[in-house]
């Protein structure tokens, strides 16, 4: 009788795709928010790897005119870490919003220090917070 043989594709794709996953979600936990190349590198690194296991896997299948399984599986994973990708850098883009926001009272700051003024006078801040931009040292 015939019978499927799924054990391969467990074993080269299936189990290999979950485990990218996997390290694909440790990378919003393995690093600290500033380490943004890291994040990124990592991410598309491992979008290169599903790549080239979706070339390898549909390499070794007949070829249809309608998408397999497999073609929806490894385009879910692949748009997956995509999506990855664009939320570390949206979350680079808020972070480097709100540090550049704080800039300015630590420059400000930085520089009475070195300039020898000493006084307690608080920094005045004008300008809308809802724009980091518009902030003003006087």
């Amino acid at each position: 009788m015939l019978k499927r043989h799924s054990e391969a594709f467990l074993l080269s794709v299936i189990g290999p795709c979950l485990v990218l996953c996997f390290l694909g979600h440790l990378t919003f936990v393995a690093y600290p928010l500033h380490k943004f190349d890291e994040r990124t590198s990592t991410s598309v690194t491992l979008l290169i790897v599903v790549a080239a296991l979706f070339s390898q896997a549909v390499s070794t299948l007949p070829e249809t005119a309608s998408p397999k399984a497999i073609d929806v599986w490894f385009f879910y994973f692949i748009l997956r870490f995509f999506l990855f990708f664009v939320f570390h850098w949206l979350v680079d883009l808020q972070y480097r919003l709100v540090t550049d926001a704080e800039r300015p009272h630590a420059i400000a700051a930085r520089y009475d220090t070195l300039k020898g003024d000493n006084s307690d006078r608080s920094l005045e801040v004008r300008g809308s917070r809802k724009c980091p931009g518009a902030y003003e040292v006087a």
